[in-house]
């Protein structure tokens, strides 16, 4: 908006946040209760979601279990998987992907499956599984409509850099490298008594890694167009 804001007004002013900081006071006015709500009722889900992450190497007992109460430490459980990802196409795309991840038996049988960035693995016997990731990405043509609306609302042409920031379209900065509407580098965080065995799908930058209390494996995926779903199966064993 403020890249965009002489456009509108057809001249170059110093004063680009006044032009819309009037309406955007006025709007946080008339929906202060909606948004005091909003925030509170999202307050739990961020944290057992794990979307916050705190580390503090000495800590009393009492704060010690609220911060794993709330899965705000960064010393992870042995008896739990972990999987975060980065959006690294630095996009608003995010609340557009949906990822699953499910475990498969050597029969490729599903025996355990989430949605959320930890799974607890506790009953998982000793074995070789396949870790499998889905990602989609589906951009809704209302968002579309709504964004492109605001266009003819304003009367600019967002530039291609815009149209990629909105999630509306694929782009990278870089000409030398492949278009990204989607691009996602994942890590996942393993107990220390897992082997991975490999990785395959739509995954490149594929690094194994080990620390002091897991371990692991990272990659990126990329998705280039709307509406597609990419798949990553990571083989471990689990001692």
């Amino acid at each position: 908006l403020n890249a965009n804001v002489d456009l509108i007004r057809g001249e170059e002013k110093s004063n680009k946040k006044e032009f819309y900081i009037k309406d955007l006071e006025q709007y946080l006015k008339t929906n202060a209760l909606a948004l005091a709500k909003a925030t509170i009722n999202s307050v739990q889900e961020l944290l057992h979601k794990g979307y916050v992450n705190i580390y503090l190497s000495n800590v009393s007992d009492q704060m010690r279990g609220f911060l794993q109460s709330y899965d705000l430490t960064t010393v992870y459980k042995p008896d739990f998987f972990y999987f975060f990802n980065i959006n690294s196409s630095f996009n608003k795309s995010d609340g557009f992907v949906k990822k699953e991840v499910e475990i498969l038996n050597e029969a490729g049988q599903v025996v355990l499956a989430t949605d959320e960035r930890k799974l607890n693995i506790s009953n998982l016997q000793p074995g070789k599984y396949t870790i499998s990731l889905r990602y989609a990405l589906d951009v809704p043509k209302s968002y579309q409509d709504e964004m492109l609306a605001l266009e003819q609302k304003y009367g600019i042409t967002m530039t291609d850099r815009e149209r990629h920031i909105l999630a509306l379209q694929p782009k990278n900065n870089y000409p030398e490298q492949p278009i990204r509407w989607r691009e996602t580098k994942e890590v996942i965080y393993l107990p220390p008594q897992t082997q991975v065995l490999g990785v395959e799908g739509d995954a490149f930058q594929i690094q194994p890694f080990h620390s002091d209390f897991s371990e692991g494996v990272a990659y990126q995926s990329r998705i280039t167009q709307n509406q597609t779903t990419n798949a990553v199966r990571v083989k471990i064993q689990l001692f």
